[in-house]
C-alpha cells in the first residue's frame, strides 16, 4: 500500500470514529425521547434524558410505567427514539451504553 492509500485509510477511519462519537453524544440532558423497555410492555414510553445521582444516563418517564417505574436506564432500553424536527428518529442504544460506567451498564430500570 502506498503512502496516499495509507493516508486515505487513516482519514476514513478518523472520520468514521468522529461520526460514531457524534452520534453517541447526540442525546443531551433534557432531550425529548421515547423508549421501549423489556418487561414494561410493547408501548412507547415518553420521557426526557437525565443523569442519575450515580452518573448513569436515564430516561425519566413522563408517566409511571407498569410496575410504577418512573425511569428506564439505557441498559433497560430495548429501543430508543429522539424527537427531532417534529419527527421520531431511531437512536442506537449500544453506542450510548458503551460509554456508560460499568455499574450503569448492568442495571435495567429504577
Amino acid at each position: 500500500m502506498d503512502k496516499r492509500n495509507v493516508r486515505a485509510t487513516i482519514l476514513a477511519c478518523a472520520v468514521g470514529l468522529m461520526t460514531t462519537h457524534a452520534l453517541a453524544q447526540a442525546l443531551g440532558k433534557g432531550a425529548t425521547v421515547r423508549v421501549q423497555a423489556s418487561g414494561l410492555g410493547a408501548d412507547w414510553l415518553d420521557g426526557t434524558i437525565g443523569v442519575s445521582p450515580a452518573g448513569c444516563t436515564m430516561i425519566y418517564l413522563k408517566k409511571k410505567a407498569p410496575g410504577n417505574y418512573t425511569a428506564v436506564s439505557l441498559a433497560g432500553a430495548s429501543k430508543l427514539q429522539e424527537q427531532r424536527n417534529g419527527a421520531w428518529s431511531d437512536v442506537a442504544v449500544k453506542p450510548l451504553l458503551a460509554k456508560e460506567p460499568k455499574a450503569c451498564r448492568e442495571g435495567d430500570n429504577d
